[in-house]
């Protein structure tokens, strides 16, 4: 048990519910207890900060422990012979890995396809990159919409249907998404695949491919 009277930080038994809130019925009962026995109200004070200190290292050392194995703490059970737990796994990650990317340049991971597959097909419709990336219709008129608006993009008629427009990418577009296919190369694609090897790379993205083409 921790000896206030010898902590020279001196933290009192206010200070110490405000952070550690009193919700354990064995830390409670332990609480009470202390009423029977004679002392001042500065020692009883000391004594219940002691009390629930203690409590709150205990509940700390778990999660730390959980955090340090995991496995070990967390019953898992069915979940890692599920296909579709380790695809979810595998997709937040990239989202944290991506959200620093995102952060950096501005821009969603849906509208790097949009460029990069505008500036592969110039004049190609929106309804089929929708189609190809099975993005919902109306992300992609949003998503798209704040491309135009920040001059990256540009609708013109397409030259194989006069009544619809196509996608072009403009001069910045071009060196915006060329810059981020660079980083993404250099930097992004390193970061998710630093514990496997060039053949299970290649492996992986013919299995996952096999998943989500018709």
């Amino acid at each position: 048990m921790v000896n206030y009277k010898d902590n020279k930080v001196g933290v009192n038994y206010l200070s110490v519910c405000k952070i550690a809130p009193v919700s354990s019925p064995a830390l409670q009962k332990n609480l009470e207890m202390l009423h029977y026995a004679p002392q001042s109200t500065a020692d009883l004070n000391l004594q219940r900060a002691s009390l629930i200190t203690n409590h709150r290292l205990q509940i700390t050392d778990r999660y730390q422990l959980m955090s340090r194995d995991k496995k070990d703490a967390i019953d898992y059970g069915e979940m890692p012979n599920n296909l579709g737990y380790h695809i979810h796994r595998a997709y937040s990650y990239f989202s944290r890995v991506f959200a620093h990317y995102g952060k950096r340049f501005g821009i969603k991971s849906q509208q790097t396809t949009i460029l990069a597959l505008t500036q592969r097909n110039p004049g190609i419709s929106p309804a089929t990159i929708a189609d190809f990336t099975s993005m919902e219709r109306s992300l992609m008129a949003k998503l798209t919409a704040d491309l135009e608006e920040r001059g990256l993009l540009e609708r013109h008629q397409a030259e194989f249907d006069r009544r619809h427009k196509g996608l072009f990418i403009t001069k910045a577009g071009d060196k915006f998404i060329t810059e981020i296919l660079n980083t993404f190369v250099n930097e992004l694609d390193p970061r998710l695949t630093r514990n496997l090897t060039a053949g299970e790379c290649k492996t992986l993205i013919r299995l996952l491919q096999k998943i989500y083409k018709d």
